[in-house]
């Protein structure tokens, strides 16, 4: 019986069934996150300790081997170098790194340079690592890799044979006469292609002045298409009268010539005769060629027309 006064009290809410299948679910998404926390940490764990492995070897004036060589390649490659995102560092001058997971960060925590590493990994790439711990172990420097690096196939593969064996006396004598007949030939390759480029210049300047001729005469024959018979037959003769006109001038000039030769030589006559026969010669020829008659049978007043004809046409 409910005490007077008083509301009776309402029975507390049941508690939420327990969901077993979402407990398992989160259970195995927070295993899975601490065993990428882990394998995270072993790999930041193996980073830094390697970081410290190479600083370890710079200390005592070593350099970067084959075999270290090999493992940054690994790194860089599967860019394992970003576990270490949002650790800092020092490099070996003491300056700050912000950020050991970038590829830069990574190289300087090192104690080397982006670009130093770089040039080791594409010496490595070049020779392997036998022939590049060989290389570097009979003093051959960057400048000299970089340069083996560009010579043919064939060539470095004898410069790597030599440096496995360790003779570095007989390695510097081969690399300087395999460098320089490399130079003489990329020389005479560079002549060559110097020489083809202005051949092939002067080749595409000819063509171009062919195009041109080629261009004015098709519009030359257009134009002379277009005068029509009668005015075609005008030009020619206009044509005609001009060739013979400055062979006219050429005989007064033949003539002026002569007559100093006479007066230098008064013995001279055969010798001029010979000159008149050799443009008669020709004159004749022209004759037979085009069926007219002779020069002797045209009357005066033709050589007059043509006299008339080159005066015209002077003006």
């Amino acid at each position: 019986m409910a005490t007077p006064g008083r509301k009776p009290l309402k029975a507390p809410p049941a508690p939420p069934a327990v969901n077993e299948v979402a407990i398992a679910d989160f259970t195995m998404a927070a295993d899975t996150m601490r065993e990428l926390q882990m394998g995270c940490t072993a790999e930041r764990d193996t980073l830094n300790r390697m970081i410290g492995r190479i600083q370890m070897g710079q200390a005592f004036g070593g350099l970067a081997t084959a075999l270290t060589l090999r493992e940054l390649k690994s790194i860089k490659e599967s860019k394992s170098y970003r576990n270490m995102a949002g650790q800092t560092g020092v490099d070996r001058r003491g300056l700050p790194i912000h950020d050991l997971g970038t590829w830069d960060g990574f190289c300087r925590a090192l104690g080397f340079s982006r670009d130093k590493v770089d040039e080791d990994l594409r010496n490595l790439d070049a020779f392997g690592e036998e022939a590049l711990d060989g290389l570097s172990a009979i003093g051959a420097g960057y400048r000299e890799l970089k340069e083996y690096r560009k010579l043919p196939e064939d060539r470095k593969q004898a410069l790597i044979e030599v440096a496995k064996m360790g003779d570095k006396e007989g390695f510097v004598e081969l690399a300087e006469q395999i460098i320089s007949n490399h130079i003489k030939e990329k020389e005479e390759l560079q002549k060559a292609v110097e020489e083809g480029k202005q051949e092939l210049g002067a080749m595409e300047k000819r063509v171009g002045v062919l195009r041109q001729q080629r261009e004015d005469a098709e519009a030359e024959d257009a134009r002379f298409a277009a005068l029509g018979p009668d005015g075609q037959l005008a030009e020619l003769q206009k044509t005609a009268t001009d060739a013979a006109r400055r062979a006219w001038v050429t005989i007064l000039q033949l003539e002026a010539a002569m007559l100093k030769v006479q007066a230098a030589d008064p013995l001279a006559a055969p010798f001029l005769a010979g000159l008149l026969k050799r443009v008669s010669v020709e004159v004749a020829r022209v004759e037979t060629a085009l069926s007219l008659p002779s020069v002797s049978d045209v009357p005066a007043d033709a050589l007059e027309w043509l006299e008339y004809q080159a005066e015209k046409t002077a003006h």
